[in-house]
């Protein structure tokens, strides 16, 4: 009976389509609050270590660039799932809906919205870390070069 119910509590989560989207962006979230704290901890030769570049921009830059990587990550995400909505409900219409019953068990399509979701909320937390227009303004470099990072697995997962 134990199996029973660890095979229905799967088969809902495997059915569920928010369940890997909301896993990445708490995934995102800890990432965010890590990087933060290496930035904050400014460890001499981090990026050099991860053979990663720095970003030697003004707070303003970095401001300017996280925005827009946010606006655009959250406007892709939008699009593809209101797309993906439309053609699902043309699909249904005309296949059944099993076609609805194997889009929510496919776990890409998740992994997509929840790559998107996790760049949007990243850029976001560190957005509000960036101080400009204080004496000694702090511009988090790893962070900000974590969320290029992302950005570039966003568009690889989107292509």
């Amino acid at each position: 009976m134990k199996n029973y119910k660890w095979l229905i509590l799967r088969d809902t989560l495997r059915a569920s389509y928010w369940f890997i989207p909301t896993l990445m962006t708490g995934a995102a979230i800890v990432l965010a609050f890590i990087t933060l704290a290496l930035d904050h901890a400014e460890v001499p030769g981090l990026l050099q270590l991860l053979g990663l570049g720095h970003y030697y921009g003004e707070p303003s830059g970095a401001l300017t660039l996280l925005s827009a990587i946010a606006s655009s990550m959250i406007t892709v995400a939008a699009t593809v799932f209101s797309v993906t909505l439309v053609a699902l409900t043309l699909a249904a219409q005309q296949f059944g809906l099993r076609v609805l019953l194997n889009f929510m068990q496919n776990v890409k399509y998740k992994v997509v919205l929840g790559t998107f979701l996790s760049t949007f909320l990243y850029c976001l937390l560190i957005l509000r870390s960036i101080h400009a227009g204080e004496a000694n303004p702090f511009v988090p470099q790893f962070s900000i070069t974590v969320a290029i990072l992302l950005t570039i697995a966003s568009v690889c997962v989107l292509i």
